[in-house]
């Protein structure tokens, strides 16, 4: 009996030495209220854990904060836990978005933290004219998109703040070609406040179907070369849908149109260097995609081709990415006659209709003229000016006769004493407009009726000229007569 008791007080001494603290997780906050773009210092801590702290899985948390590690420990002492190895991760947190974000359960080995809240406001702006939150706005073209169909994303950041840009690293995203869109700062005026809008934003190419989770690296407000924040965006989630499999893997996506022109005149010579420039844009399409061109274009006996200089280059218009081609293209044309260049066709797939859609380009229209057939032409050119212009010439000399013998004629019926002294002024008048010099007076009335408007007067007129003139009994008011005659002249 007194030996089994001395056993027991025995191991009542020992237990404690057998004592091992439960495993813990603990994940310590320098603040629960952050400002969007402003950080969180935590320490996640490894209380007697059998596993790495650094195996931890973060990816819930990445959801809701970008997470940068600063630095591991993989065992260290801490007066909070004596006697026990403690490991240690050293974080940033970075809010993707405002409100009340959860910072989730984060589990290793059956051993979980605590939830935590995080309160997280709008960006401010402090000035002499008060606070005023910075906005930022996140934008993306489409979560549903085909392959190699562009889908952009962008972020806007609005602030009184002056001098402010935004920078980033061009994201790597695995499946995906990737572009930066040129960032861009306006000045905007909004109820008598002078504000800032900066935009930053990326042309997204996928390169094959499938689901998506799109995280783009972070974003610095940057002034004076001081980061003032950094932005982390949400996650996106793209759906990328298969392409038809009637779709070459070649074939572009997005549309695409040809222009091209010669840098020559549009009459040429034979064997002469000439340039062809083709241009090619693609409206949201990768320049890795556009259509090759150059194949359909082939040296024949008509013409020959040489070697293309080819310049390739992205702009963006309007929020997209626009890729265009440039061939410059040299050649020499064999033979007279029509310039033959070849049509260009290309096909591309719409993602708005899911159709594919041709594009055909006929080049101007261009002829090619050799020396001879230049003088030839050149020689009947000359005649046909010179027949034009003697023809002209004639014309002008026959108007200024004209004018001038009407003039004489009205001059001499001014003046006339006798019907004989009118009678030759209406003769040259018949001169003046190619008439017979010796028609009767009858014919006269009727070339002048034929030729000129008249009034009912003129007939009256003739026939008294008529009886004065062979009659010698008629007599006739010579002064009247004349400024009647006169009046039905000068109407010409």
């Amino acid at each position: 009996m007194v030996r089994q008791l001395a056993y027991a007080i025995s191991l009542l001494w020992l237990l404690p030495t057998f004592a091992v603290a439960a495993p813990q997780i603990l994940l310590i906050l320098d603040k629960t209220e952050i400002q969007l773009g402003h950080h969180i210092d935590a320490e996640l801590y490894g209380i007697n854990l059998e596993e790495k702290l650094i195996n931890i899985d973060l990816r819930e948390l990445e959801k809701k904060f970008g997470v940068i590690i600063e630095e591991t420990t993989e065992e260290t002492e801490d007066p909070r836990w004596p006697d026990q190895p403690v490991q240690l991760i050293q974080l940033k947190l970075y809010p993707r978005q405002v409100g009340t974000l959860t910072i989730p359960i984060l589990s290793l080995a059956g051993i979980q933290s605590k939830s935590q809240p995080i309160l997280v406001k709008p960006g401010i702006h402090r000035s002499h004219s008060g606070d005023i939150n910075i906005k930022r706005d996140i934008t993306i073209s489409s979560t549903q998109a085909w392959e190699r169909q562009q889908v952009v994303i962008e972020m806007k950041v609005t602030t009184t703040d002056t001098f402010v840009s935004l920078r980033s690293e061009e994201p790597k995203i695995p499946g995906f070609e990737v572009f930066s869109l040129p960032e861009k700062t306006e000045i905007i005026q909004r109820n008598g406040t002078e504000y800032t809008v900066l935009h930053i934003g990326w042309a997204l190419f996928s390169l094959s179907a499938g689901q998506y989770n799109i995280d783009i690296p972070p974003i610095e407000y940057r002034k004076s070369g001081q980061t003032l924040r950094t932005y982390f965006l949400p996650q996106q989630d793209l759906n990328i849908k298969a392409l038809p499999p009637y779709i070459p893997p070649t074939m572009p996506v997005g549309k695409i149109s040809i222009a091209s022109a010669l840098k020559s005149d549009k009459l040429i010579l034979p064997d002469t260097l000439n340039y062809w420039d083709i241009e090619l844009t693609g409206r949201k399409v990768s320049p890795n995609w556009m259509p090759p061109v150059l194949r359909q274009i082939n040296s024949n006996p008509e013409i020959r081709f040489f070697p293309t200089n080819t310049q390739r280059k992205q702009t963006a218009i309007k929020g997209t990415l626009q890729s265009q081609v440039l061939h410059h293209i040299p050649f020499k044309p064999v033979v007279s006659g029509r310039l033959n260049l070849p049509t260009l066709r290309v096909q591309y797939f719409d993602p708005d209709s899911g159709r594919i859609i041709t594009t055909t380009h006929q080049p101007q229209n261009v002829v090619v003229l050799g020396m001879f057939w230049r003088v030839f032409i050149g020689s009947l050119v000359c005649l046909l000016l010179l027949w034009t212009g003697k023809s002209l010439y004639d014309k002008f000399c026959f108007i200024r006769k004209r004018s001038h013998l009407r003039q004489n004629a009205v001059g001499l019926i001014e003046k006339a004493n006798t019907i004989i002294d009118i009678r030759k002024a209406m003769c040259i008048l018949a001169r003046a407009e190619g008439w017979p010099t010796n028609m009767t007076l009858r014919n006269w009335a009727l070339h002048w009726r034929s030729h000129f408007n008249v009034n009912n007067d003129f007939d009256i007129l003739m026939k008294q000229l008529s009886k004065a003139s062979y009659s010698q009994e008629h007599s006739i008011d010579l002064d009247r007569f004349r400024a009647e005659l006169l009046t039905q002249f000068r109407s010409i």
